[in-house]
């Protein structure tokens, strides 16, 4: 089988609550509003469950599922029916029996356990929300199609999809679709090598600019009168136009970089 990820996700990152599961602020619900789903969306994102294999969830993803999925309303029971008799399976450790039919718990080596299921036959193996397993499955390179659904919002609060200090990673786009409602597909798959980064060294900071901005910097660390808050716009505007990054502390042979915390395979996901 083939690993999808399947994400709903705002502007700014965040993947909780696009249902009526709770929110720390309250703000739930946002992938649901009748301005943004709309029946192309809707009709899309049955299509998406129904030409599903089998489900892979992280406990949490799953708990809410579970709590609704099993017993849904009139308007959502057919479809309800149809997570109900597919495979699901459910990463935890913690997790000691569950009920929903059709339902195993993996608590083995993520890796291992995962793999196992990608060799069996089938098509999609989809994976729906679950933002630490996700973080999990990319880190271990399992993931073969990332299909994220991008909403018009700006939520300001909840669990974003990518975890700070993540490894770096290059996508390659397959593909990308815009619904009426403003909600945007952006279909990736992993791509093997990073693009090159040639012609880069022209736009490289040199020692002298590094220690220009340090200078300015320490200059006017601690203040916030105007004429500070003035000179950094200034710094920020000749910085731009040279088209370099103030934030990088180095000089001319130093680059920034982002490594990866790793994969906690220990616990939930």
């Amino acid at each position: 089988m083939r690993l999808v990820v399947v994400e709903f996700m705002t502007l700014d990152g965040v993947m909780e609550a696009p249902g009526f599961e709770e929110h720390r602020a309250g703000r739930n619900a946002w992938a649901m509003d009748p301005g943004v789903a709309d029946e192309e969306l809707q009709a899309y994102n049955g299509e998406q469950l129904y030409g599903a294999d089998a489900l892979l969830f992280g406990r949490t993803t799953f708990q809410i599922w579970d709590a609704f999925w099993p017993t849904a309303p009139e308007v959502a029971a057919e479809m309800g029916k149809a997570i109900t008799a597919l495979p699901k399976y459910v990463v935890s450790k913690s997790l000691q029996r569950v009920e929903w039919e059709n339902t195993t718990v993996l608590r083995g080596d993520l890796e291992e356990e995962v793999r196992g299921l990608k060799e069996q036959p089938g098509g999609d193996l989809k994976v729906y929300g679950s933002a630490d397993l996700v973080a999990g499955l990319l880190e271990l390179d399992l993931v073969d199609e990332l299909r994220i659904l991008l909403f018009p919002v700006i939520l300001g609060s909840g669990k974003r999809l990518f975890r700070d200090e993540a490894a770096l990673r290059h996508l390659r786009l397959l593909g990308s679709r815009t619904f009426a409602s403003g909600v945007v597909l952006l279909t990736y798959d992993r791509e093997a090598t990073a693009p090159t980064r040639d012609n880069l060294d022209a736009w490289n900071w040199t020692d002298e600019q590094a220690r220009s901005f340090r200078a300015i910097e320490d200059a006017v660390v601690g203040k916030s009168d105007a004429s500070s808050i003035r000179l950094i716009f200034c710094l920020e505007a000749h910085f731009g136009a040279l088209g370099g990054n103030p934030a990088q502390r180095g000089g001319s042979s130093r680059r920034g970089s982002l490594s990866g915390g790793g994969a906690n395979i220990a616990g939930d996901w």
